[in-house]
């Protein structure tokens, strides 16, 4: 006998599967939002709202509650040549995103982002939070603020970063085959460590306590800090030092 519990939950999970182009979906707390798709272009951006907005195009996918998260499937069989997601969610929630090929695209979000893709672009545009992003072949680009650990890797692509917030946090950075460009913003305390197999270093900051060989460069940018871990096995590494407009700094 199906227990009343088991009934209610099942009905919700229904009511809340959905196909085609958008819904409104009431969130009460704070939830982390969950994409796992096989092919799609995807963009999430952030709005101020305690509610997500879903539009898909050429996509067959559900909306489902699971362990305090709010997960967005498609079935592989389903989906059609170009389809799209489209995702506006509250500024604080946190984003993982799984996806087999497609360019991911996200604006604004605050929180724990996690983006794992297998092929395709990532594009992260005024971000904040802490980072965990890797693509297996595509690159990275993005322009962020940092609230926590971030990690970007790229085996077979470049990865520009463009740091928007003065305080340091522990950063790491690698690319199998591409080159790595960082912009960090003058005043920025870091320990760096850069590493490149075949390829040019670069960096714009005087290091204090250098030390240089076998394709590495460390020290420190400041009075140290955080550690900095950038490493490109075959591209060009290169720190470049840059100046914040006043309205860079992000406001709290």
């Amino acid at each position: 006998m199906i227990s009343l519990r088991s009934f209610l939950l099942t009905l919700i999970l229904l009511i809340i599967s959905f196909t085609g182009w958008g819904r409104e979906i009431e969130l009460k707390g704070a939830f982390t939002l969950l994409i796992e798709l096989s092919k799609a272009d995807v963009k999430a951006e952030a709005w101020d709202q305690d509610k997500l907005d879903v539009e898909g195009k050429g996509l067959e996918y559900r909306v489902l509650r699971e362990n305090g998260k709010i997960a967005i499937r498609a079935p592989k069989e389903k989906t059609e040549e170009h389809p799209e997601l489209k995702v506006r969610m509250p500024r604080g929630m946190g984003l993982e995103l799984s996806l087999e090929s497609g360019r991911v695209i996200v604006s604004g979000v605050e929180g724990e982002i996690k983006i794992a893709l297998e092929k395709g672009d990532i594009l992260l545009d005024g971000t904040s939070g802490s980072y965990d992003v890797a693509v297996n072949a595509g690159n990275i680009a993005a322009k962020l603020f940092l609230d926590g650990e971030a990690k970007f890797t790229s085996v077979h692509g470049d990865i520009s970063l463009s740091i928007l917030s003065p305080d340091p946090m522990p950063m790491e950075v690698e690319s199998g085959r591409g080159d790595l460009l960082i912009e960090l913003p003058q005043g920025y305390h870091a320990s760096l460590e850069m590493f490149s197999g075949r390829g040019e270093m670069k960096c714009d900051f005087d290091l204090t306590d250098r030390s240089v060989g076998d394709g590495r460069i460390e020290g420190k940018i400041g009075d140290g800090g955080p550690y900095l871990k950038v490493s490109a096995y075959e591209g060009n590494v290169w720190i470049k030092k840059v100046t914040l407009p006043h309205h860079g700094g992000k406001e709290g």
